[in-house]
């Protein structure tokens, strides 16, 4: 299985297209908005009411780390990662298990 090979979802039409169109899964600390796609893509939404920009960097950093280890198969996805305000005093360990909890989610409904 490959792991982390998630590149940017630099396009500002993706961005949109993935926000508007896309298949929303809730957590306790965050949400993915996903779309099927040929290539996996991923982008960050995290606003300013979260925290200050190097609090902000640090969600980012976070899941960053967290989505490199998740295992992807053959599915391919572009999503947006909407941080709460919380994921900031959420433990690394918990958020590290939310995440894989949401993508394994994720990529269930595609093998299916």
């Amino acid at each position: 299985m490959k792991c982390g090979s998630f590149s940017p979802l630099a396009l500002r039409s993706e961005l949109i297209a993935t926000h508007k169109r896309g298949t929303i899964i809730h957590s306790e600390t965050f949400s993915v908005k996903f779309l099927p796609s040929s290539k996996n893509k991923m982008a960050f939404i995290i606003r300013k009411k979260v925290g200050n920009s190097p609090e902000r960097n640090l969600i980012k950093r976070r899941f960053r780390e967290i989505i490199r280890n998740i295992p992807t198969g053959n599915t391919h996805i572009q999503c947006l990662i909407i941080a709460k305000r919380d994921t900031l005093s959420y433990p690394f360990n918990k958020l590290d298990h939310d995440t894989k909890r949401v993508f394994c989610k994720i990529f269930n409904q595609f093998d299916n």
